[in-house]
């Protein structure tokens, strides 16, 4: 029957977003040899290393997955960057890829900002083959009725269906493609289909559901500490709300920057928030990582440590001035470590070819991206004492 039916409609095309635009313009940010992506294939390669990060949201992972032709992939992708002016070139040895990162990071903050101020997130927007659209909306769907059963008996299908009329060309039967949808759901092993007393068709839990999205703590230590290793050989932090993330992921939610305007957290979420932290508890005894802690679980992540552990990552706490001693928050934000990275290899280079590097380049460079609850001056004192470190 679905074969018939995506037969039937195999001329149409459907739009569907594919990917939420900052969190992977944050990817990019911390790939540590993103200036060495300059051809075609490696684009392509970076883009394998996203999908299969736990970074990734779950619509970009569906689609990369189901994208036969990768190479058209990237052609989306690489235009988008473009538009950005955050790419250029064509990725060939006449013209190979050349990264802006100052473009980067502008793009970074903009949309940052756009999403504190009002809660919008930019997503790329792609039209899909009607049988690679069909086969996006049932992974979509199958991991909306998950997160559902989290903490409902049963997830109705009216719920597609009532929607369907929205998300289908004029030239479909939303009913014959919600049906459709329906049928492919029904192959899932975590859920079993079946009819309530008021005729109307509910999604359950099986057996198999439980055990899908189980992973006990100690078993969740050994994973995240081994997947922070080897995640640091490419990045430069690990951030503890991948965690979080995965934890939703396994639970169905659809995005993983599910956001809530609710004061408090839902008991799924209080449960999700436990979980996090003692896996995080435990992987802090592995002397082969280091913690940044901050008062938001958003701004914590793992690290390597300095080598011979000479500068701790979290460890400054005052900085001499010529006003006397400032005090510097002891948390650090996200994002001060790369700072502090990135302007290490621009004071190396600048230095090839002048005497000094102005403070004051620091401090022009970092008055619009403060992270929350720090001043100008206890940002620009961390980056300072990090460049010290690295003499």
């Amino acid at each position: 029957m679905v074969v018939k039916h995506l037969d039937k409609y195999r001329h149409e095309s459907m739009m569907r977003d594919i990917l939420d635009e900052l969190v992977f313009l944050e990817f990019l940010d911390d790939w540590k040899n993103l200036d060495r992506v300059v051809m075609k294939d490696e684009l392509i390669e970076l883009l394998d290393n996203f999908s299969i990060s736990f970074r990734c949201t779950p619509h970009f992972e569906n689609w990369w997955r189901l994208l036969d032709d990768k190479d058209l992939g990237r052609k989306y992708i690489a235009n988008r960057l473009k538009i950005m002016s955050i790419l250029q070139g064509h990725g060939d040895s006449r013209h190979p890829y050349v990264w802006h990162r100052r473009a980067l990071d502008r793009e970074i903050n903009d949309q940052t900002q756009l999403r504190m101020d009002k809660g919008i997130s930019k997503t790329l927007t792609i039209p899909l083959t009607y049988e690679e659209a069909f086969k996006y909306d049932v992974f979509k769907w199958t991991q909306v009725a998950m997160h559902v059963l989290r903490t409902r008996e049963v997830w109705m299908t009216a719920n597609l269906i009532g929607q369907a009329k929205n998300i289908v060309p004029r030239a479909v039967d939303p009913k014959e493609y919600a049906t459709a949808v329906i049928n492919e759901m029904k192959k899932d092993p975590r859920m079993t289909f079946s009819i309530d007393v008021k005729d109307r068709g509910v999604f359950s839990k099986a057996s198999a559901f439980m055990e899908s999205v189980t992973i006990t703590v100690e078993a969740a230590v050994a994973k995240f500490t081994d997947m922070a290793l080897l995640a640091l050989e490419k990045v430069a932090r690990f951030p503890v709300t991948t965690i979080w993330m995965e934890a939703r992921r396994r639970h169905g939610f659809p995005c993983l920057r599910y956001k809530t305007k609710r004061d408090s957290l839902a008991p799924e979420e209080e449960e999700d928030q436990k979980y996090v932290e003692q896996v995080v508890e435990g992987m802090r005894r592995d002397p082969r990582l280091e913690f940044v802690d901050a008062s938001d679980m958003t701004q914590r992540f793992f690290c390597l440590p300095p080598p011979m552990r000479s500068s701790g990552h979290a460890s400054i706490a005052t900085s001499e001035q010529n006003e006397g001693p400032r005090i510097v928050p002891i948390s650090v934000p996200l994002g001060a470590e790369e700072a502090a990275v990135k302007f290490t290899k621009k004071a190396l280079k600048y230095l090839q070819s002048h005497p000094r590097y102005y403070i004051s380049t620091i401090r022009e460079a970092t008055q619009f991206c403060l992270p929350p609850q720090w001043t100008h001056d206890q940002y620009v004192d961390y980056i300072v004492e990090r460049l010290r470190s690295e003499r």
